[in-house]
């Protein structure tokens, strides 16, 4: 009976993977389901495991990625999350920049950043479907707010820039002097190969204790 249950969820498993291979609405729909899963994760802290932040290591997302992430178990959790209620962003912040994470949600840019202090930097996936991961911050305007929330605080920030920049300007991530701010990048579009980026940049305004602590 054991080995006929196996073989039906092994069955199940590989008919997932067939369908999302072929089917980018589908595909969508798995990725926003696993980052609304990791969204509600118990928030843990900041995870220093072995991880990538090496930006130009990151692969499109493709079908097979997702399906082949719809089918791990996902112990991790993540160590912070963002809301961006203008546009309707709510995802899970991971430690690091590997490929698991961002499929999951967004990823942080740099090593040891905290935050509410230097320039807190983040990046996501744009997708082909307008609601799904970072393709939202194509629509941010000046003035709407950023909240970066982990276990103790919200960290609440107010949009200050928006621009398209090359892919290779990096430096935008370095942090300002006397400055307390978040950047968030993601592709300019879901084209193969975009070398754009759209940076946006917020000013940290307050910071909030959860009120659950």
């Amino acid at each position: 009976m054991k080995r006929i249950i196996n073989y039906v969820i092994m069955l199940l498993l590989i008919t997932l993977g067939s369908i999302l291979i072929f089917n980018t609405q589908i595909t969508n729909w798995v990725i926003d389901f696993l980052s609304n899963r990791a969204y509600q994760t118990r928030i843990t802290s900041s995870n220093q495991d072995a991880t990538t932040f090496n930006y130009k290591s990151v692969k499109p997302v493709s079908s097979y990625s997702v399906a082949m992430q719809a089918l791990k178990p996902h112990s991790d959790g993540a160590i912070a999350k963002i809301n961006i209620p203008a546009v309707d962003i709510k995802l899970p912040i991971f430690y690091g920049l590997s490929n698991r994470n961002l499929i999951r949600g967004v990823g942080t840019m740099k090593r040891h950043q905290k935050l509410g202090k230097g320039n807190y930097a983040i990046a996501g996936h744009y997708m082909t479907s307008s609601g799904v991961l970072f393709s939202p911050l194509a629509n941010v305007h000046f003035g709407e707010k950023i909240y970066l929330i982990n276990r103790h605080y919200q960290y609440i920030y107010r949009i200050t820039g928006k621009s398209i920049i090359h892919n290779y300007q990096i430096g935008v991530i370095k942090n300002i002097p006397h400055q307390k701010i978040v950047t968030l990048i993601t592709c300019a579009s879901a084209k193969t190969g975009e070398k754009n980026r759209i940076m946006v940049r917020g000013k940290l305004i307050d910071t909030v204790k959860n009120s659950n602590n």
